[in-house]
């Protein structure tokens, strides 16, 4: 599996990823907005995996001096629990060591059981909880 830099002419096929990941209730989310927001940002990055020259997943790398942040994770729901979402996560994982970044933090949802122990199996430790409007979500360090 063939991981690569995002463009912005990828920001069409990544935001289908994103509300095809089974995480949005809610379709009304403005997932094109996120992603090109995103890509306007100094010192972010998406990387992306394909099949057949279709997006089937992405993550993101925002650093700030010696500190990143792994803000979106999203695999389409069709090809998850294939190892997709591990590779692009330890890809950036090696990324991150590459840029130096001392630490880096990223927020999951509480009842995210399946990510919250692939992180901490990263070395990731819970440093917080906190509630933003009606879901929890936990700020995770390494």
């Amino acid at each position: 599996m063939k991981i690569s830099k995002a463009k912005l002419s990828d920001a069409e096929q990544i935001a289908h990823v994103e509300l095809n990941s089974g995480y949005h209730k809610n379709k009304k989310f403005d997932a094109l907005s996120m992603i090109k927001h995103f890509f306007s940002q100094k010192n972010a990055s998406i990387f992306i995996t394909k099949e057949k020259n279709k997006i089937i997943g992405y993550i993101t790398l925002r650093k700030h001096k010696n500190l990143g942040e792994i803000d979106f994770l999203a695999v389409i729901k069709k090809h998850q629990g294939k190892g997709v979402g591990q590779k692009l996560f330890r890809y950036v994982l090696d990324k991150a060591s590459k840029l130096r970044i001392k630490k880096l933090l990223l927020e999951v949802r509480k009842d995210n059981n399946k990510a919250i122990s692939i992180y901490e199996k990263h070395g990731f430790k819970k440093i917080e909880t906190k509630k933003k409007k009606s879901i929890t979500k936990i700020i995770m360090q390494k």
